[in-house]
């Protein structure tokens, strides 16, 4: 019994400090899966922010696609290698510049006709008119190894890709609001807002562009997050300036003017031998079926719904509509926006065009039930009825009667605040190209440039 109890002790004292060696080796292995998940995770996050920049890149390289074929290519390198820069990497820290000078950025910057190539660099590029697809690597980043140096390194190098492209065209757009508004070399005093109220009116200090968004110039074209006051033309050309609008012809006068702007026309314009979607005027300045449709946005139905302060000239009409052979309460039939909210009252004579411009996009979108710049209707709502798709024709094609006029685009515009019937102000502001009404006849015409930069891959 003695000789057995001995022999177990002496096996002990053999094994004594195993333990030890395993908690070693344990805390060794943990220390290395800790340490690679936190390394992985750092290198996720980098790829995620170069997958980031490029996306943003190619999108905004995209956009110069529209210029005129003799601007496109430069102009879209650019717009891309700026809008790469104005990004970071590796926690917000690192500029792209650290690694590749900008001039020698634009070898990034490849196009191509079809969206699976070839791809070739900006030099290469023979006929510009047919590009269509614009890819973007970034330069190639070192990011640094912490814990995990035996597995992954002492560094690894990241890059991402993007393309981005022009969205199919069309020759079909339906759904849209059947106000023409005028883009162009402009002069007089409307137009853009003085917004922050300084006495200049300067780009981007005055808007809220998207970030990445390129280069714009308010006083020629209508730039994203930038407001307008539109006003009805003046009834002669050389006058016409920035945010002169026309009504469209709806199919039968200022009844049918008046329906289709409080839901959208229900006729579809297609495209001409030219290529072009065109549609003819309204004569007449048709403010008061404009001001009355465009209020049902706002739950603005009858003289009686209108705030004190502003002048109405009448409700919208009959308390019934027959739409389609089916007749509905007006409430129902054009429902409001969720947030009918247009900041306070305007004052009675605003001193500039400044004073009063309702609440902005942004406003409008960070804004949750209840709380500061929203305001629900009293009756049932439908989203996004605060966001109108217009015609934008460019200046030459204005006029005081009827006529036909040529799309250059369709945009899309957030009404900051519903319209004063007493000086039919229509405050928007532009959020960009609009697509999605849109669509293709294979028995309609040619398609016409109705496109969007989109990403693709």
């Amino acid at each position: 019994m003695n000789e057995a109890v001995t022999n177990r002790a002496s096996r002990r004292e053999k094994e004594r400090g195993s333990v030890l060696a395993y908690t070693v080796l344990s805390t060794l292995f943990l220390f290395l899966a800790v340490g690679l998940g936190a390394d992985l995770g750092h290198l996720y996050l980098v790829k995620t922010e170069l997958q980031n920049a490029a996306d943003a890149s190619a999108l905004a390289g995209a956009s110069a696609l529209l210029l005129p074929i003799d601007e496109r290519i430069s102009t879209a390198v650019d717009r891309a290698v700026s809008v790469m820069n104005k990004n970071k990497y590796n926690f917000n820290r690192r500029e792209f510049e650290d690694t590749m000078p900008q001039d020698e950025q634009r070898a990034l910057i490849e196009f191509a006709v079809n969206l699976d190539g070839p791809y070739v660099g900006e030099g290469a590029v023979t006929s510009p008119e047919k590009i269509r697809f614009v890819r973007v690597t970034t330069p190639a980043v070192p990011v640094s190894i912490f814990f995990s140096l035996p597995v992954l390194g002492s560094s690894r190098n990241l890059d991402a890709k993007a393309t981005s492209g022009l969205s199919v065209a069309s020759n079909v757009f339906c759904n849209y609001v059947p106000i023409a508004v005028v883009e162009g070399p402009f002069g007089g005093g409307k137009g853009w807002l003085d917004a922050d109220g300084n006495g200049v009116k300067e780009y981007p200090a005055d808007c809220n562009p998207p970030p990445g968004s390129p280069s714009c110039d308010p006083n020629t074209a209508f730039c994203p997050g930038c407001k307008y006051k539109m006003t009805a033309g003046p009834g002669a050309t050389e006058d016409t300036s920035a945010g002169n609008y026309q009504a469209l012809d709806a199919g039968g006068g200022a009844s049918d003017l008046k329906l289709a702007i409080a839901g959208g026309t229900a006729n579809c314009v297609t495209s001409n031998d030219e290529s072009a979607l065109w549609a003819e005027t309204e004569p007449g300045r048709m403010t008061g079926p404009i001001a009355k449709g465009l209020n049902t946005r706002f739950d603005i139905y009858k003289a009686a719904d209108c705030p004190p302060t502003i002048r109405c000239t009448g409700g919208f009409g009959p308390p019934n509509v027959t739409i389609n052979g089916v007749t509905k309460a007006v409430e129902e039939a054009f429902p409001p926006d969720p947030n009918v909210y247009a900041g306070a009252d305007p004052p009675k004579k605003p001193p500039t065009d400044w004073a009063y411009t309702g609440i902005t996009n942004n406003q409008y979108q960070a804004a949750v039930k209840p709380s500061l710049n929203w305001k629900s209707p009293d009756h049932e709502s439908s989203p996004h009825r605060r966001e109108i798709f217009m015609p934008i024709i460019n200046q030459d094609q204005f006029g005081p009667g009827k006529d036909d006029v040529q799309f250059s685009r369709v945009g899309k515009f957030f009404m900051n605040k519903f319209v004063d019937e007493g000086n039919n102000e229509i405050y928007v502001e532009y959020m960009g190209p609009a697509f999605g009404s849109g669509g293709f006849d294979p028995d309609g015409g040619n398609t016409a440039p109705v496109v969007v930069p989109v990403l693709y891959k």
